[in-house]
């Protein structure tokens, strides 16, 4: 056994069994880790899918869209009013 690559490399064979063990049960925790956050996302994509027909998807659409204008608006008024209270300082 003495004269094995790894021994003449001056590396410990059980010491890589370790680390190698250790590896792999870091991948399999990763592994199981991805597949529940992709169980999660095919799940939450079923669901906004089921009413996949295109006016469920338009009207989904509008209503993120309206509600970014709606934003818009109240960052536009936010900043109006900072310009207000700037001047009257």
């Amino acid at each position: 056994m003495g004269n094995g690559i790894l021994s003449q490399l001056g590396i410990n064979a059980e010491l890589m069994v370790v680390v190698l063990l250790v590896l792999w049960i870091i991948s399999f925790i990763i592994l199981i880790v991805l597949l529940v956050k992709y169980n999660t996302m095919k799940a939450s994509y079923t669901m906004f899918m089921k009413g996949s027909d295109a006016q469920s998807l338009e009207k989904t659409f509008v209503r993120k869209f309206a509600q970014i204008d709606r934003l818009y608006e109240a960052k536009e008024d936010h900043e109006h009013a900072i310009k207000t209270l700037e001047q009257h300082f």
